[in-house]
Protein backbone atom coordinates (compact mmCIF):
# COMPACT_ATOMS: atom_id res chain seq x y z
CA UNK A 1 0.00 0.00 0.00
CA UNK A 2 1.15 3.39 -1.06
CA UNK A 3 2.27 5.75 1.77
CA UNK A 4 -1.26 8.63 1.10
CA UNK A 5 -3.06 5.54 1.21
CA UNK A 6 -1.56 4.41 4.16
CA UNK A 7 -2.29 7.93 5.71
CA UNK A 8 -5.67 8.14 4.57
CA UNK A 9 -6.86 4.67 6.51
CA UNK A 10 -5.01 6.37 9.41
CA UNK A 11 -6.97 9.39 9.45
CA UNK A 12 -10.23 7.96 8.52
CA UNK A 13 -9.45 4.64 11.24
CA UNK A 14 -8.72 7.61 13.78
CA UNK A 15 -11.87 9.30 13.70
CA UNK A 16 -13.60 6.48 13.98
CA UNK A 17 -12.00 5.57 17.18
CA UNK A 18 -12.88 9.12 18.68
CA UNK A 19 -16.71 8.06 18.75
CA UNK A 20 -16.55 4.28 18.97
CA UNK A 21 -19.13 2.67 20.89
CA UNK A 22 -19.36 -0.87 19.93
CA UNK A 23 -16.59 -3.61 22.14
CA UNK A 24 -15.93 -4.51 18.42
CA UNK A 25 -15.04 -0.78 17.87
CA UNK A 26 -12.31 -0.62 20.55
CA UNK A 27 -10.73 -4.21 19.72
CA UNK A 28 -10.60 -4.01 15.58
CA UNK A 29 -10.19 -0.21 15.48
CA UNK A 30 -7.34 0.25 17.76
CA UNK A 31 -5.40 -2.63 16.74
CA UNK A 32 -5.63 -1.37 12.73
CA UNK A 33 -4.30 2.06 14.32
CA UNK A 34 -1.34 0.32 15.95
CA UNK A 35 -0.76 -1.88 12.76
CA UNK A 36 -1.21 0.86 10.40
CA UNK A 37 1.06 3.34 12.57
CA UNK A 38 4.01 0.67 12.62
CA UNK A 39 3.56 -0.14 8.74
CA UNK A 40 3.87 3.85 8.07
CA UNK A 41 7.12 4.36 10.74
CA UNK A 42 8.41 0.85 9.39
CA UNK A 43 8.64 2.51 5.39
CA UNK A 44 10.36 5.68 6.94
CA UNK A 45 12.88 3.11 9.09
CA UNK A 46 11.83 4.90 12.16
CA UNK A 47 11.31 3.11 15.43
CA UNK A 48 7.56 3.79 17.31
CA UNK A 49 9.30 6.43 19.59
CA UNK A 50 6.70 9.27 20.89
CA UNK A 51 8.66 11.57 19.13
CA UNK A 52 7.82 9.74 15.51
CA UNK A 53 4.61 8.70 16.15
CA UNK A 54 3.57 12.52 17.21
CA UNK A 55 3.87 12.87 13.61
CA UNK A 56 0.91 10.84 13.05
CA UNK A 57 -1.19 11.96 15.57
CA UNK A 58 -1.19 15.66 14.69
CA UNK A 59 -1.89 14.23 11.31
CA UNK A 60 -5.09 12.73 12.70
CA UNK A 61 -5.90 15.96 14.54
CA UNK A 62 -5.97 17.94 11.01
CA UNK A 63 -9.78 19.39 10.39
CA UNK A 64 -9.50 17.18 7.23
CA UNK A 65 -7.60 14.76 5.33
CA UNK A 66 -6.78 16.39 1.88
CA UNK A 67 -3.81 16.42 -0.26
CA UNK A 68 -1.90 19.12 1.26
CA UNK A 69 -2.09 17.45 4.66
CA UNK A 70 -0.57 14.40 3.73
CA UNK A 71 2.07 15.90 1.65
CA UNK A 72 3.21 17.73 5.26
CA UNK A 73 2.97 14.76 7.20
CA UNK A 74 5.03 12.70 4.60
CA UNK A 75 7.99 15.97 4.22
CA UNK A 76 7.73 15.82 8.12
CA UNK A 77 8.35 11.68 8.39
CA UNK A 78 10.61 12.10 5.69
CA UNK A 79 12.85 15.42 7.06
CA UNK A 80 12.71 12.84 10.69
CA UNK A 81 14.27 9.67 8.66
CA UNK A 82 17.00 11.71 7.17
CA UNK A 83 18.06 12.79 10.85
CA UNK A 84 17.49 9.83 12.50
CA UNK A 85 19.00 6.85 9.34
CA UNK A 86 21.96 10.09 9.30
CA UNK A 87 23.00 9.43 13.20
CA UNK A 88 25.86 7.01 13.49
CA UNK A 89 24.51 3.39 14.27
CA UNK A 90 24.74 2.42 17.95
CA UNK A 91 24.40 -0.03 20.31
CA UNK A 92 21.45 -0.41 23.04
CA UNK A 93 24.06 0.65 26.25
CA UNK A 94 25.42 3.31 23.94
CA UNK A 95 21.57 4.75 23.37
CA UNK A 96 20.94 4.41 26.95
CA UNK A 97 24.21 6.47 27.86
CA UNK A 98 23.58 8.65 25.27
CA UNK A 99 20.11 9.00 27.15
CA UNK A 100 21.57 9.67 30.54
CA UNK A 101 23.59 12.45 29.06
CA UNK A 102 20.98 14.35 27.35
CA UNK A 103 18.55 13.24 30.07
CA UNK A 104 15.65 11.84 27.08
CA UNK A 105 12.19 10.74 27.44
CA UNK A 106 11.81 6.99 27.62
CA UNK A 107 8.48 7.14 25.16
CA UNK A 108 11.64 8.19 22.83
CA UNK A 109 13.76 6.12 23.63
CA UNK A 110 12.35 2.54 24.69
CA UNK A 111 11.32 1.79 20.99
CA UNK A 112 14.31 2.41 19.60
CA UNK A 113 16.27 0.05 21.78
CA UNK A 114 12.65 -2.66 20.97
CA UNK A 115 11.81 -1.97 24.74
CA UNK A 116 7.84 -1.54 25.13
CA UNK A 117 6.65 1.89 26.60
CA UNK A 118 5.04 -0.04 30.36
CA UNK A 119 4.89 1.82 34.17
CA UNK A 120 7.30 -0.81 34.80
CA UNK A 121 9.89 -0.25 32.03
CA UNK A 122 9.47 3.72 32.52
CA UNK A 123 10.34 3.40 36.13
CA UNK A 124 13.36 1.53 35.57
CA UNK A 125 14.64 3.90 32.74
CA UNK A 126 13.44 7.34 35.29
CA UNK A 127 14.08 5.57 38.76
CA UNK A 128 17.67 3.49 37.99
CA UNK A 129 19.07 4.89 34.58
CA UNK A 130 18.48 8.84 34.58
CA UNK A 131 19.32 8.86 38.29
CA UNK A 132 22.48 6.82 37.53
CA UNK A 133 21.82 4.06 39.83
CA UNK A 134 22.50 1.22 37.50
CA UNK A 135 24.53 0.77 34.74
CA UNK A 136 23.20 1.32 31.39
CA UNK A 137 24.64 -2.82 30.97
CA UNK A 138 22.16 -3.81 33.78
CA UNK A 139 19.25 -1.80 32.63
CA UNK A 140 19.50 -3.26 29.59
CA UNK A 141 19.42 -7.19 31.16
CA UNK A 142 16.49 -6.37 32.71
CA UNK A 143 14.91 -5.26 29.39
CA UNK A 144 15.64 -8.11 27.51
CA UNK A 145 14.43 -10.52 30.63
CA UNK A 146 11.28 -8.24 30.60
CA UNK A 147 10.45 -8.72 26.80
CA UNK A 148 11.69 -12.00 26.23
CA UNK A 149 9.54 -13.70 28.97
CA UNK A 150 7.07 -11.89 28.14
CA UNK A 151 6.05 -10.56 31.03
CA UNK A 152 4.75 -7.45 31.13
CA UNK A 153 1.35 -8.47 31.09
CA UNK A 154 2.22 -10.60 34.36
CA UNK A 155 3.09 -7.52 35.42
CA UNK A 156 -0.14 -5.40 34.43
CA UNK A 157 -2.53 -7.97 36.68
CA UNK A 158 0.26 -7.23 39.47
CA UNK A 159 -0.56 -3.45 39.64
CA UNK A 160 -4.30 -4.57 39.82
CA UNK A 161 -4.59 -6.88 42.56
CA UNK A 162 -3.06 -5.80 46.00
CA UNK A 163 -2.81 -8.96 47.62
CA UNK A 164 -0.18 -9.53 44.56
CA UNK A 165 2.42 -11.77 46.99
CA UNK A 166 0.15 -14.60 46.68
CA UNK A 167 -0.38 -14.65 43.28
CA UNK A 168 1.05 -16.89 40.52
CA UNK A 169 2.18 -14.65 38.11
CA UNK A 170 4.20 -12.94 41.44
CA UNK A 171 5.74 -16.36 41.46
CA UNK A 172 6.13 -16.14 38.64
CA UNK A 173 8.39 -12.73 37.95
CA UNK A 174 10.03 -13.55 40.91
CA UNK A 175 11.32 -17.12 39.85
CA UNK A 176 12.91 -15.09 36.77
CA UNK A 177 14.77 -12.77 38.90
CA UNK A 178 13.39 -9.57 38.28
CA UNK A 179 15.76 -6.58 39.91
CA UNK A 180 13.14 -3.84 40.51
CA UNK A 181 9.78 -5.53 41.06
CA UNK A 182 9.09 -5.20 44.19
CA UNK A 183 10.29 -1.58 44.05
CA UNK A 184 8.31 -1.40 41.54
CA UNK A 185 4.83 -2.66 42.74
CA UNK A 186 5.95 -0.71 46.27
CA UNK A 187 5.65 2.25 44.61
CA UNK A 188 2.67 1.56 43.06
CA UNK A 189 0.79 0.33 46.23
CA UNK A 190 2.69 2.84 48.84
CA UNK A 191 0.38 5.59 50.31
CA UNK A 192 2.46 7.16 52.60
CA UNK A 193 0.88 8.42 56.00
CA UNK A 194 0.58 12.20 56.20
CA UNK A 195 3.06 13.43 58.65
CA UNK A 196 1.99 13.95 61.83
CA UNK A 197 2.99 17.51 62.43
CA UNK A 198 2.28 18.96 59.15
CA UNK A 199 -1.15 21.37 59.30
CA UNK A 200 -4.21 19.27 58.94
CA UNK A 201 -5.38 22.16 55.95
CA UNK A 202 -2.20 21.49 54.03
CA UNK A 203 -2.44 21.66 50.09
CA UNK A 204 -3.10 18.29 49.20
CA UNK A 205 -6.45 18.35 50.91
CA UNK A 206 -9.50 18.95 49.24
CA UNK A 207 -11.99 17.04 51.48
CA UNK A 208 -11.69 16.92 55.00
CA UNK A 209 -13.85 15.16 58.33
CA UNK A 210 -13.72 16.77 61.58
CA UNK A 211 -14.81 16.34 64.62
CA UNK A 212 -13.82 17.49 68.06
CA UNK A 213 -13.76 20.94 67.08
CA UNK A 214 -14.42 23.56 70.11
CA UNK A 215 -16.34 26.91 68.55
CA UNK A 216 -15.51 30.11 70.17
CA UNK A 217 -17.20 32.87 68.03
CA UNK A 218 -20.33 32.70 66.01
CA UNK A 219 -21.13 35.40 63.17
CA UNK A 220 -24.59 35.25 61.82
CA UNK A 221 -25.85 37.11 58.47
CA UNK A 222 -28.80 36.90 56.99
CA UNK A 223 -27.96 37.53 53.46
CA UNK A 224 -24.95 34.85 53.20
CA UNK A 225 -23.55 31.42 54.90
CA UNK A 226 -22.79 31.34 58.59
CA UNK A 227 -19.20 31.85 59.90
CA UNK A 228 -17.94 29.59 63.20
CA UNK A 229 -14.54 30.32 64.16
CA UNK A 230 -12.19 28.44 66.74
CA UNK A 231 -9.65 25.73 67.24
CA UNK A 232 -9.33 22.45 65.81
CA UNK A 233 -7.20 20.22 67.77
CA UNK A 234 -4.88 17.43 66.15
CA UNK A 235 -2.11 15.54 67.86
CA UNK A 236 -1.96 17.59 70.95
CA UNK A 237 -1.98 20.97 68.77
CA UNK A 238 -4.34 23.35 68.49
CA UNK A 239 -5.11 24.91 64.90
CA UNK A 240 -7.72 27.69 64.07
CA UNK A 241 -10.05 27.24 62.03
CA UNK A 242 -13.23 29.15 60.16
CA UNK A 243 -16.67 26.94 59.75
CA UNK A 244 -18.84 28.28 56.81
CA UNK A 245 -21.97 26.85 56.87
CA UNK A 246 -25.68 27.58 55.43
CA UNK A 247 -28.53 27.61 58.01
CA UNK A 248 -29.78 24.49 57.12
CA UNK A 249 -26.69 22.52 58.72
CA UNK A 250 -26.29 25.64 61.28
CA UNK A 251 -29.72 24.55 62.19
CA UNK A 252 -29.05 20.86 62.38
CA UNK A 253 -25.63 21.51 64.34
CA UNK A 254 -27.38 23.40 67.20
CA UNK A 255 -30.44 21.08 67.42
CA UNK A 256 -27.74 18.17 67.86
CA UNK A 257 -26.34 20.40 70.82
CA UNK A 258 -29.50 19.88 72.92
CA UNK A 259 -29.72 22.77 75.43
CA UNK A 260 -26.43 24.58 74.75
CA UNK A 261 -27.32 24.65 71.32
CA UNK A 262 -30.91 26.04 72.17
CA UNK A 263 -29.26 28.81 74.40
CA UNK A 264 -27.27 30.15 71.49
CA UNK A 265 -30.17 30.00 68.71
CA UNK A 266 -32.26 32.15 71.35
CA UNK A 267 -28.93 34.19 71.69
CA UNK A 268 -29.23 34.86 68.30
CA UNK A 269 -32.80 35.17 67.28
CA UNK A 270 -32.70 38.00 70.37
CA UNK A 271 -30.03 39.74 69.09
CA UNK A 272 -31.27 39.99 65.61
CA UNK A 273 -34.48 41.54 67.26
CA UNK A 274 -33.56 43.83 69.30
CA UNK A 275 -30.20 45.25 67.21
CA UNK A 276 -32.35 45.22 64.24
CA UNK A 277 -29.13 44.28 62.15
CA UNK A 278 -29.26 41.47 59.45
CA UNK A 279 -25.29 40.27 61.20
CA UNK A 280 -24.47 39.83 64.54
CA UNK A 281 -21.37 38.21 66.44
CA UNK A 282 -21.74 36.25 69.52
CA UNK A 283 -18.41 35.52 71.74
CA UNK A 284 -19.57 32.19 73.29
CA UNK A 285 -17.43 32.50 76.34
CA UNK A 286 -18.23 35.95 76.94
CA UNK A 287 -22.07 35.15 76.97
CA UNK A 288 -21.66 31.63 78.18
CA UNK A 289 -18.65 31.60 79.67
CA UNK A 290 -17.61 27.95 77.83
CA UNK A 291 -17.41 27.36 74.08
CA UNK A 292 -18.92 24.96 72.03
CA UNK A 293 -17.27 21.46 71.77
CA UNK A 294 -18.35 19.42 69.18
CA UNK A 295 -17.19 15.67 70.36
CA UNK A 296 -20.03 13.69 68.76
CA UNK A 297 -20.21 15.49 65.97
CA UNK A 298 -18.88 14.68 62.35
CA UNK A 299 -18.59 18.02 59.79
CA UNK A 300 -17.96 16.85 56.33
CA UNK A 301 -16.42 19.73 54.59
CA UNK A 302 -14.30 20.74 51.61
CA UNK A 303 -11.14 22.67 51.68
CA UNK A 304 -11.66 25.94 49.14
CA UNK A 305 -8.41 27.49 47.60
CA UNK A 306 -7.38 30.44 46.45
CA UNK A 307 -4.80 30.60 43.05
CA UNK A 308 -2.60 33.62 43.94
CA UNK A 309 -0.88 34.78 40.31
CA UNK A 310 2.94 35.10 40.17
CA UNK A 311 3.23 32.77 43.57
CA UNK A 312 2.58 29.13 41.92
CA UNK A 313 0.91 28.38 44.53
CA UNK A 314 -2.58 27.86 46.18
CA UNK A 315 -3.45 29.28 49.29
CA UNK A 316 -6.18 28.63 52.10
CA UNK A 317 -5.84 31.82 54.65
CA UNK A 318 -7.30 30.66 57.79
CA UNK A 319 -8.20 27.18 57.05
CA UNK A 320 -11.38 28.76 55.99
CA UNK A 321 -13.62 25.01 55.47
CA UNK A 322 -16.94 25.57 53.75
CA UNK A 323 -19.30 22.57 55.83
CA UNK A 324 -21.46 20.55 53.70
CA UNK A 325 -23.21 18.65 55.84
CA UNK A 326 -23.21 18.04 59.43
CA UNK A 327 -23.48 14.48 60.84
CA UNK A 328 -24.39 13.28 64.37
CA UNK A 329 -21.89 10.18 65.80
CA UNK A 330 -24.29 7.09 64.93
CA UNK A 331 -25.68 9.16 61.56
CA UNK A 332 -21.90 9.28 60.85
CA UNK A 333 -20.87 5.64 61.57
CA UNK A 334 -23.89 4.58 58.81
CA UNK A 335 -22.22 6.84 56.53
CA UNK A 336 -18.47 5.24 56.89
CA UNK A 337 -20.09 1.74 56.57
CA UNK A 338 -22.03 2.88 53.31
CA UNK A 339 -18.24 4.44 51.97
CA UNK A 340 -16.49 1.24 52.90
CA UNK A 341 -18.94 -1.21 50.94
CA UNK A 342 -18.46 1.32 48.21
CA UNK A 343 -15.01 1.26 47.96
CA UNK A 344 -15.15 -2.60 48.34
CA UNK A 345 -17.52 -2.40 45.24
CA UNK A 346 -14.75 0.28 43.47
CA UNK A 347 -11.95 -2.51 43.96
CA UNK A 348 -13.65 -5.25 42.17
CA UNK A 349 -14.34 -2.71 39.76
CA UNK A 350 -11.24 -1.91 38.96
CA UNK A 351 -10.16 -5.51 38.88
CA UNK A 352 -12.79 -5.99 36.23
CA UNK A 353 -11.55 -3.01 34.33
CA UNK A 354 -7.98 -4.56 34.61
CA UNK A 355 -9.14 -8.21 33.84
CA UNK A 356 -11.18 -6.95 30.18
CA UNK A 357 -7.97 -4.20 29.08
CA UNK A 358 -5.87 -7.86 29.29
CA UNK A 359 -8.24 -9.88 28.01
CA UNK A 360 -8.08 -7.26 25.12
CA UNK A 361 -4.69 -7.40 25.01
CA UNK A 362 -4.59 -11.16 24.53
CA UNK A 363 -7.30 -10.45 21.49
CA UNK A 364 -4.81 -8.44 19.87
CA UNK A 365 -1.98 -10.90 20.14
CA UNK A 366 -4.06 -13.43 18.17
CA UNK A 367 -5.51 -15.44 21.20
CA UNK A 368 -9.15 -17.20 20.69
CA UNK A 369 -12.17 -15.92 22.20
CA UNK A 370 -12.68 -18.65 24.45
CA UNK A 371 -8.94 -19.06 25.93
CA UNK A 372 -8.55 -14.87 26.21
CA UNK A 373 -11.75 -14.81 28.48
CA UNK A 374 -10.35 -17.71 30.32
CA UNK A 375 -7.01 -16.42 30.81
CA UNK A 376 -8.66 -13.05 32.07
CA UNK A 377 -10.90 -14.58 34.37
CA UNK A 378 -14.17 -13.96 32.38
CA UNK A 379 -15.51 -16.89 31.24
CA UNK A 380 -19.01 -16.36 33.24
CA UNK A 381 -21.28 -14.37 30.76
CA UNK A 382 -22.50 -11.86 33.33
CA UNK A 383 -19.14 -11.44 34.48
CA UNK A 384 -17.58 -10.35 30.92
CA UNK A 385 -20.45 -7.77 30.15
CA UNK A 386 -20.07 -6.26 33.56
CA UNK A 387 -16.52 -5.96 32.61
CA UNK A 388 -17.21 -4.60 29.24
CA UNK A 389 -19.40 -1.90 31.02
CA UNK A 390 -17.06 -1.10 33.56
CA UNK A 391 -14.53 -0.63 30.24
CA UNK A 392 -16.64 1.24 28.77
CA UNK A 393 -16.69 4.05 32.19
CA UNK A 394 -13.20 4.58 31.45
CA UNK A 395 -10.97 6.07 28.71
CA UNK A 396 -9.06 3.52 26.61
CA UNK A 397 -5.31 4.84 27.72
CA UNK A 398 -4.09 1.55 29.06
CA UNK A 399 -5.00 -0.60 26.11
CA UNK A 400 -2.78 1.82 23.72
CA UNK A 401 0.01 1.81 26.27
Amino acid sequence: MEIEELLKSYYEISKKLEKYDQEKDIEEITEQILNIESEILLKFGLPESYRFLRILYDFSKSPICDAESMELAVKNLSDAAQEYLSQDALTDEQVLEHAIENQEDPFDVLPEIRVPVHDYTIFIFNEYLLTKLEKPTIIMEEFNKVTRYNLLDDIYLLENIKDYKKTESYKRVRSLKLKYIDEYLDAHYNHDEEDEDASPFGPDKDFMVLTGVIIEDIIFDESTVVNLSGLYPVNELNYTVTLLMDFQEFNNLMTMNGEFGKKITKAIARKLKQEKTSIIEIDLIKKFGKELVLDNIYLEAVVPRLEEPGEGGIQNPGNILYVNKVYSKNDYKRFQERGEYLEELNDYLELLHGAYVYYLRLKMKGVKEGEARRRAGLNDEILYKVALCVFKLNDESKLTE
